[in-house]
């Protein structure tokens, strides 16, 4: 269903709406490429000495962006953390 929306030819907006209202997010949008890079001190044999580099997608990046405004917005409008906090 969700890939049939987005197969139409629709603005990301509209997309990001309707992944929010149907809680249901596209495997490609969840999926990351992991590159790991060698922290240049220690062992190259030894795992703990990389650091892992996650690409997401951009419009995966775009949707989590707009959804922690949204979250941001709510959480203060409705004074679950007041200015003094920080979030």
């Amino acid at each position: 269903m969700v890939d049939n929306y987005i197969s139409q030819n629709i603005g990301l907006s509209s997309v990001y709406v309707f992944l929010c209202e149907s809680g249901e997010v596209p495997t490609p949008l969840k999926s990351a490429k992991v590159t790991p890079v060698f922290k240049d001190n220690g062992s190259p044999t030894d795992y703990d000495n990389y650091r892992r580099i996650s690409c997401i997608p951009h419009s995966a990046k775009i949707m989590e962006n707009v959804i922690i405004q949204q979250l941001k917005v709510y959480i203060f409008d409705h004074e679950f953390i007041t200015g003094d906090q920080s979030a």
